[in-house]
């Protein structure tokens, strides 16, 4: 298809089949034993190989990406059988501070760890989820808008911005192993504080974003990206988040025969 990239903006080129989730995650959940993820939408819950996918992006942002941080990233997240390095560097490291379950990192002080390429990778589905129209089969998929930051965010994405202004952004490694073979669309929304927050769970890393003026300047203390130390923490999500984001998904759901019968 030829059209002009929501990203470099170039027009008349040769758009490619982009995915909002990363196809390395599809090819990841499917390798952990062989069958099809679970997809959750508005409608029905079924197990089924559908991706969410659209003609969005040149072939040289398609690279853009993949060298500046979704490589890496599919490299060092959950891989099911094969490990999980990121959280293995954790546990190598020494905390910088224990708070019940738990635990801060500078991530600056751990050579392997490439908080830029984190940083890129999560701010670039944002972006994806936000400057496109998406849809998972004949449904719509709900993913975060991002309003007059996104702007911001496609320049930082090109290399010709900062890091968005306004926007604090956190790195967690969930502490329930059992939770790492989650990835979620990135979810949210404005909450009283006037604040936006979202989501963003990628196979044992949760990413957060806060967006908006009235982000409280004593958070940023503690970004994963603006803090000296490059903060990153382990268990600081709790596990009934996940469970319960889920389950208000699922209750809204039909589930398919197939599904039904597994749970049995």
């Amino acid at each position: 298809m030829i059209g002009t990239c929501k990203l470099c903006l170039t027009a008349n080129v040769d758009l490619q089949n982009s995915h909002l989730i990363p196809a390395g995650a599809y090819k990841l959940i499917h390798s952990s034993d062989g069958s099809s993820p679970i997809v959750m939408k508005s409608a029905v819950t079924i197990k089924k190989d559908e991706q969410i996918t659209d003609y969005v992006l040149s072939g040289e942002c398609e690279q853009r990406f993949n060298d500046n941080g979704e490589r890496w990233v599919l490299d060092y997240c959950n891989q099911f059988g094969a490990g999980f390095r990121l959280n293995d560097l954790l546990d190598q490291a020494q905390p910088l501070e224990v708070v019940g379950d738990a635990a801060i990192y500078a991530g600056s002080a751990i050579p392997e760890i490439d908080m830029e390429k984190l940083a890129y990778f999560a701010a670039s589905v944002m972006w994806r989820g936000s400057v496109h129209h998406w849809r998972s089969g004949k449904d719509a998929v709900r993913s975060p808008k991002l309003g007059a930051y996104e702007e911001d965010f496609r320049k930082y994405l090109m290399g010709h911005g900062p890091f968005p202004p306004n926007a604090f952004f956190g790195v967690d490694i969930v502490g329930d192993k059992n939770l790492w073979p989650s990835v979620f669309v990135p979810y949210g929304g404005r909450r009283e504080d006037l604040v936006w927050h979202y989501v963003f769970p990628f196979l044992g890393i949760v990413f957060l974003f806060l967006l908006g003026r009235l982000v409280d300047p004593a958070r940023f203390r503690y970004c994963a990206y603006r803090s000296p130390e490059r903060l990153i923490t382990r268990g600081s999500m709790k596990n009934d988040t996940f469970i319960n984001d889920a389950g208000k998904l699922m209750i809204k759901s039909r589930v398919v025969r197939q599904l039904k019968k597994m749970e049995k």
